[in-house]
Formats: structure tokens, sequence, C-alpha cells
């Protein structure tokens, strides 16, 4: 039996609570404390055209939660991500996060 997930775009009412859940797992990863998500993010979260699903979002929200530990110093964030800084400044663009 197989079942098919619309995309996250089309799912827009689920993204907050993914974006909790997904928020108190990111400490494991980046080891960085997030008790939760600002008004201004979750906005971002919720207008962005998810053009992939849940994976997508988990790994924007590590990039994010990995820029702040390190105060947007992307070389160290990348590094904690085990990902090269381009494919982290890539994705940032692609988030809208290059600004």
């Amino acid at each position: 039996m197989q079942s098919t997930l619309p995309p996250l775009r089309d799912r827009r009412g689920d993204i907050p609570a993914l974006a909790h859940e997904l928020v108190r797992r990111a400490p494991a990863r980046v080891k960085k404390d997030v008790s939760s998500i600002s008004p201004d993010a979750m906005t971002a979260l919720m207008t962005y055209h998810w053009p992939g699903n849940v994976g997508e979002l988990e790994h924007a929200i590590e990039r994010a939660v990995a820029l702040d530990r390190y105060r947007g110093n992307r070389k160290e964030a990348a590094a904690a991500l085990n990902i090269s800084t381009v494919t982290l400044w890539r994705k940032m663009k692609e988030d809208g996060l290059d600004r």
C-alpha cells in the first residue's frame, strides 16, 4: 500500500505544529537550546512557497538555528551542519535568508 502526502505548500495549517516539533529537535544537531519561534520567523515559514516537504522545513530550521548559534558566522554554522559554506549560502539564498 502506498500513500502520497501533498506538498507542504498545500498543508500550511500543519506548518506551526511541525515547526515547533522541529525546533525542539534542532538542538541535538547544532547544540543550541531553542525554546520558541519568533512571530516574524513563523510568518516567514507560513508565507514561504515550500516546493518540497517536511524535510525541507526541517533543514531550513536547522540552518536558521545554526546561524543563530554561531551569530551569523556561516563558516562555523556550515561546519556544525556538516555542509560546505557554499551549500549553506545557496540554501540560505533559496530560503530567502541571504539578506
